[in-house]
């Protein structure tokens, strides 16, 4: 099998799906956990192949031409996500018939959850100045719930300044992403009350 499915890291599927499957028009998805008692890399061969998943670029753009959908398939541990594109595919069939259509979500309605994360494909928030329409792009969040408790702890106590958390928060954070520092920004604020 040479479909590479597997992500080394937590960023590495957020910048994935993020920066690459989201751009290129994967916004359905499915995601999932393997079971402890199967072999992970056994399930990626059988996803892989019953979705027909293993495709070169040009077999991907020769479907998307004739108005087929186009399906990815990534893993890390034992969670995993199938994300579709617009058109038809064996995933949009109904469960009864082998597919997943009862699972599948829309993210830019319901946005994936994963690991803290929270990823969608919005519009974005700059007016035009034509007549086009909105632009829309991935839109990745932290969920305060896993930064507040212990980040504002650490940084009560090693910083005098409430606006210098963020930017040490962000050395330690190689990955940008589009209206990814507001959650920082309201963390200083509430930071802003413990330090002074």
């Amino acid at each position: 099998m040479n479909y590479r499915c597997q992500a080394a890291s937590t960023e590495g599927v957020v910048q994935l799906i993020a920066a690459s499957y989201l751009r290129h028009g994967y916004y359905w998805y499915v995601t999932g956990s393997i079971p402890h008692a199967k072999d992970a890399e056994t399930v990626d061969r059988k996803l892989v192949t019953k979705y027909g998943l293993d495709i070169s670029q040009w077999a991907r753009s020769s479907r998307r031409k004739r108005g087929l959908a186009n399906a990815q398939y990534l893993r890390y541990g034992r969670w995993f996500i199938l994300m579709l594109t617009e058109g038809h595919h064996a995933l949009r069939l109904p469960t009864a018939q082998g597919g997943e259509r009862e699972q599948l979500k829309d993210c830019r309605r319901h946005p994936i959850q994963f690991e803290g994360y929270s990823i969608s494909h919005r519009r974005s928030g700059v007016a035009s100045v034509s007549d086009e329409p909105h632009k829309w792009r991935a839109h990745v969040r932290i969920a305060n719930r896993s930064m507040n408790s212990s980040t504002v702890r650490w940084s009560s106590h090693e910083y005098a300044s409430a606006r210098s958390v963020p930017r040490t928060c962000f050395r330690g954070c190689p990955e940008r992403f589009a209206g990814g520092d507001r959650p920082w920004i309201s963390l200083g604020a509430s930071v802003k009350g413990e330090v002074s």
